[in-house]
């Protein structure tokens, strides 16, 4: 080939003040440097860093000339720097690389193979991690190669062998076909490359597996995933979980590509599950902008259990004891933390009164999930055996508590502190 073919695209943010980190993104420029790249071009993004490694970056332009620096203002995310890379990028293919991970020393000789001889929108391949002195390949499938299949036949084979990946470092895109379709990442949150990885390839005309380790991610206390905060890390996933319904909904599938996508999407939602911190405003503020469709949606995708309720799950166990010393709860309040909690409920064989309200809309009348909406004045006759839960948002809770006191109801829990 003698157009340029490959744009490796490396967003890099404050690689040098980590531990070793200088040489992790010096092994990086390197393990590609070392190979035959007189038609590929690396473009790295330095995020906003605040260390060297900007000028890192530099010193390598100013000595190859394949090598381009873009430079954001400020800090804006892997995935905001991944879309300035292909919006820059020229060459037939894109490969995104991480600046603490490298590439095989041989993998864009196995490229240029490949694509010469074949159009591909999605390569598939095999990744390498390495922890600690020990190193795991993981084989997507234990074909030694595929033939040239649609994104759905691909994906719904890798999805019912082996476990989800969500990288995107480890397929290769064609440029044109992510262009035509209008693929980015989604910007201004951690895991951007979730549902990338899974839109893309799915969508695909032509893709193609092959057996072959062409990347080796390290893992390190240091990265940017590793050190996350629950909050972050459950808002990445979380919306990674909101955009792969979106796709479920946007067309009809076949029975076994509907059956993976419903897999996937129940993976996201238990790794974001296991960061969900009901008491984090951002975390609460987001659950809420969503889920009413969320749910509907939820229901009738997953009749069976196959994903638990969100409150119910990370209740305090404190709170949980008191819920079960009463044989009858009420539920105060008919919005979305209501409607989903009030369903679960019933998983700990509490029996669900009603959904109690100061007074009925349009938007809470008769019942929901067949219990009824009543107004609190009508249950008072229940104030001193049932257990008032309110599940609202905190900002209702005084005037809530107000008109409990004043009705004298004698058993209050608030699910949301």
């Amino acid at each position: 080939m003698d157009k340029l073919f490959l744009s490796i695209i490396i967003p890099v943010y404050n690689e040098v003040d980590r531990n070793n980190g200088e040489e992790r993104l010096r092994r990086c420029l390197d393990k590609i440097l070392i190979q035959d790249c007189h038609n590929v071009e690396i473009i790295c993004v330095d995020d906003g860093s605040m260390d060297k490694s900007l000028q890192v970056l530099t010193e390598y332009e100013k000595t190859y000339p394949n090598i381009v620096v873009l430079r954001n203002e400020y800090n804006k995310g892997a995935g905001y720097s991944r879309n300035v890379g292909i919006r820059k990028s020229r060459g037939e293919y894109i490969w995104f690389v991480d600046a603490d991970d490298y590439i095989d020393s041989m993998s864009i000789k196995k490229l240029d193979d490949i694509f010469t001889k074949n159009v591909i929108d999605v390569l598939c391949f095999d990744m390498k991690a390495v922890q600690g002195g020990m190193e795991s390949v993981s084989h997507l499938l234990a074909d030694s190669e595929t033939e040239l299949k649609t994104g759905g036949e691909l994906y719904s084979e890798i999805v019912s062998k082996s476990a989800i990946r969500t990288s995107a470092c480890g397929q290769i895109y064609r440029r044109k076909y992510l262009l035509d379709n209008n693929f980015e990442f989604t910007e201004g949150i951690i895991a951007e490359d979730a549902f990338f990885s899974t839109r893309t390839l799915i969508c695909a005309d032509k893709t193609k597996y092959i057996h072959e380790v062409l990347y080796i991610y390290h893992k390190n206390a240091y990265s940017v995933t590793t050190k996350t905060s629950d909050c972050d890390y459950f808002i990445g996933c979380f919306t990674a979980y909101c955009n792969m319904f979106e796709l479920f909904y946007s067309q009809e599938w076949s029975n076994e590509l509907s059956k993976c996508l419903t897999k996937n999407i129940s993976e996201y939602y238990k790794i974001a599950n296991e960061h969900f911190n009901i008491n984090d405003k951002k975390v609460i503020d987001l659950w809420m902008e969503n889920a009413d469709q969320l749910i509907y949606k939820q229901y009738q995708l997953f009749i069976s259990e196959e994903i638990e309720g969100l409150y119910l799950k990370k209740i305090d166990e404190n709170k949980l004891k008191i819920m079960k010393q009463y044989d009858t709860c009420i539920v105060y309040g008919a919005g979305t933390v209501a409607k989903e909690f009030a369903n679960r409920l019933t998983k700990i064989e509490r029996t669900v009164l009603a959904y109690a309200v100061s007074e009925k809309t349009q938007e809470n009348l008769g019942n929901i999930y067949g219990v009824p909406v009543m107004l609190i004045d009508d249950l008072v006759k229940y104030k001193n055996s049932a257990l008032v839960i309110i599940a609202t948002l905190p900002k209702r809770h005084k005037d809530i508590e107000d008109t409990l006191d004043k009705l004298g109801f004698l058993h209050v829990l608030k699910l949301i502190n």
